[in-house]
């Protein structure tokens, strides 16, 4: 089995996990038209379709490359590049909470652009700091949404 093949089974078995517990989720006392479960049913439902495309993708491709003995070219710097923005995302998990959601976003937002586009430090600076100000500001101000003030205390 394919790395892509088993990565959209676990997917799939994932989505379908997160929709059990959205749809299972306790309901509000408040009566509300669009409850708190409701993004999580789309997104849920939205990681399901995504993994059957996948699923359906990688089948096609390996009729088409059983031919083929060997990688194809690049294939190697692609499963790196995959593995450096897993090791981001873990790394911004975990430092979510003490440096706070600005600090730690911009440093992820910075990071990931330079493992998939190298070179372009100041756009990746500036377009990380500006994301993750613009994203806090946004949740903060407007939807009053708690998030980790961390380091910079806001």
């Amino acid at each position: 089995m394919s790395f892509d093949r088993g990565l959209s089974i676990g997917l799939f078995l994932f989505s379908s996990w997160a929709l059990y517990l959205a749809i299972t989720m306790p309901k509000t006392a408040i009566r509300q038209t669009v409850g708190p479960e409701v993004f999580p049913i789309i997104i849920s439902v939205c990681l399901m379709l995504v993994s059957v495309a996948l699923f359906v993708k990688t089948t096609k491709e390996k009729a088409v490359s059983a031919r083929r003995s060997e990688l194809p070219e690049g294939m190697g710097e692609d499963r790196r590049t995959q593995a450096l923005a897993l090791l981001g995302i873990g790394v911004y998990v975990f430092a979510m909470e003490p440096l706070g959601y600005i600090v730690s976003t911009a440093l992820l937002c910075i990071y990931e652009a330079a493992v998939f586009e190298t070179g372009h430090w100041v756009r990746n600076v500036l377009s990380g700091i500006g994301f993750s100000v613009l994203v806090y500001a946004t949740f903060v101000n407007f939807l009053n949404v708690l998030l980790p003030k961390g380091l910079l205390g806001w």
